[in-house]
């Protein structure tokens, strides 16, 4: 192999920031006979369950506004604790 591909001695160094992830949940309720339509768009989000779980919410006072009052009580750092079929 010629010298001047590769002038280095050892691997050049890879940036050293990391971007984070972008998360987006698209989604439709109820199944069988759509009435609303979801897209929740998280810029640096780091996991996409966090988006769903806003979607799920946003679905839950849409269908129940009464529950409206017990989401706004939450916290943040709540997020990515919800259950499966939740």
């Amino acid at each position: 192999m010629p010298e001047w591909i590769f002038p280095w001695e050892e691997k050049p160094e890879l940036p050293s920031k990391i971007h984070a992830d972008n998360v987006l949940f698209v989604g439709y309720a109820p199944a069988d006979s759509p009435e609303i339509s979801i897209a929740v768009r998280i810029a640096n989000g780091y996991a996409s369950t966090y988006a769903a779980e806003i979607g799920r919410d946003i679905t839950k006072v849409y269908f129940n506004p009464e529950s409206a009052d017990e989401l706004l009580q939450g916290y943040a750092s709540s997020l990515g604790t919800a259950g499966a079929g939740d």
